[in-house]
């Protein structure tokens, strides 16, 4: 990815074994203020992030602390995702087919909710196999009314995406997690080739089941999303009835 003109790399140490044109081998370390990346392909792109990098030829880290970050993939979701605060590390090195990341430790904080985990990522040299992602994140304090901001908008069926947007209108996400274990092309994983989970408990939810209906309010809801298959049990009131 390009660097965007915004943000800094303080504290800049550069060191080179070999010709410079040409070395053979190389070692970078910096401090981040506020930096940004420009998407480029596949690769997502970030701004205001902060932290410390230190890299070589055969891999890196970074370790990241930072305010008022962005993550923007915008072949999966339609917007830059807002982050208020964001910690972790996360390592990178190559193997004999592969870019091998880990993230770990990984923490954000926002208006739309907190949340922790850790993925590994393999991406291949050879660019016709897929990279396959492993994800854990638990989330806690989400904001309902916000959740359209996460969908995988480019990766979900279009009559499946246009249920979940009209649908789930507001609500509190008290607890929830999800897991995504499979190759990034496959998904949603129709044929079983990876692993998809997502399990949440709402209350004082607001649920749009049917247009020109009046919908379920003060809804306290259980949502378990098994792959293509989805189950929501809970209970609210539709106007002045219990549901």
């Amino acid at each position: 990815a390009d660097l965007r003109p915004s943000g800094a790399m303080n504290a800049l140490r550069v060191k080179t074994q070999g010709p410079l044109a040409d070395p053979s081998a190389f070692e970078v370390k910096a401090d981040l203020v506020q930096l940004g990346t420009a998407a480029h392909e596949r690769l997502p792109s970030v701004t205001g992030l902060s932290g410390h990098v230190s890299l070589d030829n055969t891999g890196g880290s970074i370790a990241i602390d930072t305010k008022n970050f962005t993550f923007d993939l915008p072949r999966v979701f339609r917007a830059p995702l807002p982050v208020g605060r964001s910690k972790g590390k996360v390592h990178w090195r190559k193997t004999a087919d592969a870019w091998h990341i880990v993230g770990e430790d990984l923490m954000v904080q926002g208006e739309d909710g907190r949340g922790s985990g850790e993925l590994t990522l393999d991406i291949p040299y050879d660019t016709s196999r897929s990279p396959v992602l492993k994800l854990r994140v638990d989330f806690r304090d989400g904001n309902g009314a916000h959740a359209a901001r996460y969908y995988p908008v480019y990766k979900l069926p279009p009559r499946a995406l246009e249920w979940m947007e009209s649908s789930f209108v507001d609500g509190r996400v008290t607890s929830g997690y999800l897991v995504y274990d499979g190759p990034i092309r496959e998904f949603p994983f129709e044929e079983k080739q990876g692993k998809f989970e997502l399990h949440a408990q709402v209350r004082d939810g607001v649920y749009r089941y049917l247009p020109g209906w009046a919908p379920v309010t003060q809804a306290e809801v259980s949502v378990a999303i098994d792959g293509a298959n989805a189950l929501i049990t809970g209970n609210g009131r539709i106007g002045a009835l219990s549901a």
